[in-house]
């Protein structure tokens, strides 16, 4: 089955496959989906100043753009990318998936725990996991479920930090 045919269910992504500006098309499709992320996290970030609910505006901006609900929003998160795959979308899904890392380990390293990078990587997984889980079944509350779970490890790992003297 050809990247064309898998997008048979979308209708929106399979015009986007149709003559030679298909893949350009769909990776706009992507770039807007990453820029209205932004724009959430950017929004979330804006109406805090604390280290980790920072950490935790990642997570909300993911549940505030519903990216899971959107089919360029499943794709730019690349999952479930198998359905409408493409070479022109995945340097998108990359940028996405980095630059989403990199300001995760910002927000965690400003909470001032031991081996952010670690932690980084641990709440990484659950926002994954999260979102898989949200475009699996179909339910937000499983990634609302996954923020929950990394409030708790922050506030774990924020208790067992030294207190400064």
């Amino acid at each position: 089955m050809s990247a064309s045919e898998r997008c048979d269910d979308r209708p929106h992504a399979q015009a986007a496959w149709d003559g030679e500006a298909g893949p350009s098309l769909l990776a706009a499709a992507l770039e807007a989906e990453h820029r209205r992320w932004q724009e959430q996290l950017d929004r979330r970030l804006a109406q805090t100043t604390s280290p980790t609910a920072r950490v935790l505006a990642v997570f909300d901006a993911y549940i505030d753009a519903d990216l899971p609900a959107e089919p360029t929003g499943r794709a730019l998160l690349g999952i479930g990318s198998d359905t409408c795959e493409h070479p022109a979308m995945r340097p998108v899904v990359r940028a996405h998936h980095h630059q989403a890392a990199e300001l995760l380990e910002a927000q965690v390293r400003a909470t001032g725990v031991d081996d952010p990078e670690a932690l980084a990587a641990h709440l990484g997984m659950l926002l994954q996991g999260g979102l898989t889980a949200s475009i699996l079944t179909g339910d937000r509350a499983r990634l609302e479920a996954a923020r929950t779970l990394a409030a708790g490890v922050l506030g774990t790992a924020s208790d067992a930090r030294p207190e400064a003297d």
